[in-house]
């Protein structure tokens, strides 16, 4: 009984070690590399068991591919649990395109914050755009999926963006749909400018101005060149401004020919085209408004004020009748006109021979006489014997009761125009214009077309240098005056691509402006235009060391392109001294 009892507790002993032999469990341990997670994560599972990883991508990550003891793309993956397993989900980035939108002249560098750079950004990029405008544009703002005008912005690329960039062009452009023009332009005493010339315009800046053919036109602007008020005068001719100055009382005083005799010159007209001064107000109102001529066509080229207060105008003029009575010496008279501070006349003369003759530009000096230049095609008369062939250029010098003190004429057998002269520091004087000419004071000095010149006189008018630039075709001086450096600083127009404006041209005709020495050598030259006609008529410094210029074109393209106020149009151009557009 005893022997059963000890078999039995030996069954018994082997049947329970058989049945507690366990099956073996392994550890699956999954690992992230990026954001998104894996399911299940990890685990213990027993062996022979199968389990299904599945990948689940945060917000702007994609699923790339499973590594470890896992592989392929797919977003599942089966994990035969035979031993540890060490499985990682590898996630990246979504690209997204950033989408930039250029409106002007310009670009937007793109430099990346906080991921390296590929054709679309990672997601959550921040990627730095700064605005680069082209030469003569500026930043105005950016739109789209930004907004404001700072610079540099940034932004964060969470999905496809388009962003909007614009630029303007810095250059001052005025205008309506028909044919605008500046003539003369001035800094003020408020660091602004006033710009006169004329429009054909009845819109844009002009809308509802036009009283006529062309009218007159005065523009007032901010030192930005900002339109701060703009007024049009005239009548149902054609009528133009030329020359406009600041007076001493904070006004201003304009001149230049009418052809109307109703509007603003009711009554007033003597003949074809008569001279005219007006006086403003400080805000653009006529305090008084007088022409001058006789039955003739006279235009007036110039004004200043004079140190008593009153004015002096030239120009020319046909007449030998109205206030040219008896003056009359040919076809076309230079004349000089002293009028009070009221505009009336205190003295009137004419200068000239039996050709035709004209004022350009007149100055007062440091002695209280006067100095003007123009044109002369007259050998007798106060021209006698002077003549070099067709039209010569004549520097006057006057006295303070307008009598000539002494008289010069330049030039050569062809046509030479002086446009503008002013007095140097020295004493001298210094004038531009145009010549044709290859001999007389020209000798060997053309370079093709006409050619623009610039002249330093002595005090008493005797030549002491004289230079021409230009190229193969049409050149032309029309404002010059003295830079802080003693040099000259000169503007006009070029119709060549070569010579001095080699390579230069943009299109048909271009503004030019030309740095020179004491001496009168060329420091630097630069062009500025487009594919039309670009003209610039007047130019001066201002306070802040800068050139401040004004004319007209019809140029879409080049400096001008994105800009199209019309037919032809008026601009107003800040340069820095070395000639790059500031606006």
């Amino acid at each position: 009984m005893k022997n059963c009892s000890i078999l039995l507790t030996f069954f018994v002993l082997i049947l329970t070690s058989c049945g507690t032999e366990s099956t073996p469990v392994y550890t699956l341990t999954t690992v992230v590399n990026g954001e998104g997670t894996v399911t299940p994560s990890s685990g213990e599972f027993e062996e022979g068991e199968v389990v299904t990883l599945t990948s689940n991508s945060d917000e702007g990550w994609m699923f790339q591919s499973w590594s470890g003891d896992g592989s392929g793309s797919s977003t599942s993956v089966s994990i035969n649990m035979d031993s540890d397993k060490n499985v990682v989900g590898n996630f990246q980035r979504k690209d997204y395109p950033l989408n930039i939108t250029v409106e002007g002249e310009g670009t937007v560098q793109e430099r990346i914050i906080s991921q390296p750079k590929s054709t679309d950004y990672p997601f959550e990029t921040i990627v730095e755009l700064t605005p680069i405008p082209e030469e003569g544009w500026g930043f105005i703002e950016w739109s789209g999926d930004l907004n404001g005008n700072e610079e540099p912005i940034q932004i964060t690329v969470s999905g496809e963006k388009n962003v909007i960039v614009k630029f303007e062009s810095k250059i001052k452009t005025f205008g309506g749909s028909k044919s605008d023009a500046g003539s003369d332009i001035i800094q003020t005493t408020d660091d602004g400018y006033i710009l006169t010339g004329n429009t054909r315009s009845n819109d844009g800046d002009f809308s509802g101005m036009n009283k006529g053919s062309n009218d007159i036109i005065v523009m007032k602007l901010s030192s930005n060149g900002d339109i701060q008020w703009n007024n049009s005068y005239g009548g149902s001719e054609s009528d133009m401004g030329n020359s406009i100055i600041q007076t001493t009382d904070g006004g201003y005083v304009l001149t230049g020919f009418i052809g109307s005799n109703d509007g603003d010159f009711s009554g007033m007209n003597r003949g074809s085209n008569d001279i005219f001064v007006m006086k403003l107000s400080s805000n653009g109102d006529i305090q008084w408004n007088n022409t001058f001529g006789g039955s003739g066509s006279e235009g007036g080229q110039d004004i200043i004020q004079t140190t008593d207060g009153g004015y002096i105008l030239t120009g020319s003029t046909g007449s030998n009748d109205g206030d040219f009575s008896d003056m009359n010496r040919g076809p076309n008279d230079i004349f000089v006109m002293k009028l009070s501070s009221n505009g009336d006349i205190q003295w009137n003369k004419t200068y000239g021979g039996s050709g035709n003759d004209g004022g350009s530009d007149i100055i007062q000096i440091a002695d209280g006489r006067y100095v003007l230049t123009g044109y002369t095609r007259s050998n007798n008369g106060d021209f006698s014997g002077m003549n070099r062939g067709s039209n010569d250029i004549f520097v006057m010098k006057l006295s303070s009761n307008g009598d000539i003190q002494w008289n010069s004429t330049f030039g050569g057998t062809e046509s030479d125009v002086g446009s503008d002269i002013f007095q140097a520091t020295d004493g001298g004087y210094v004038l531009t214009g145009n010549t044709r000419s290859n001999d007389g004071d020209f000798s060997g000095m053309d370079k093709g077309g006409a050619d623009s010149f610039v002249i330093k006189l002595s005090s008493n008018g005797d030549i002491l240098w004289n230079n021409t630039f230009g190229g193969s075709e049409y050149d032309v001086g029309s404002d010059i005056f003295q830079a802080t450096d003693g040099g000259y600083v000169l503007t006009g127009n070029t119709g060549s691509n070569d010579g001095d404006f080699s390579g230069m041209n943009k299109g048909s005709v271009d503004i030019f402006i030309v740095k020179l020495s004491s001496n009168g050598n060329i420091q630097w030259n630069k062009t500025y235009g487009g594919g039309g006609i670009d003209m610039g008529y007047s130019m001066t410094s201002t306070t802040d060391g800068r050139y401040i210029l004004t004319g007209f074109t019809n140029s879409t393209s080049g400096d001008f392109r994105g800009i199209d106020k019309g037919d032809i149009y008026i601009f107003a151009m800040k340069f820095s001294l070395n000639g790059d557009i500031e606006w």
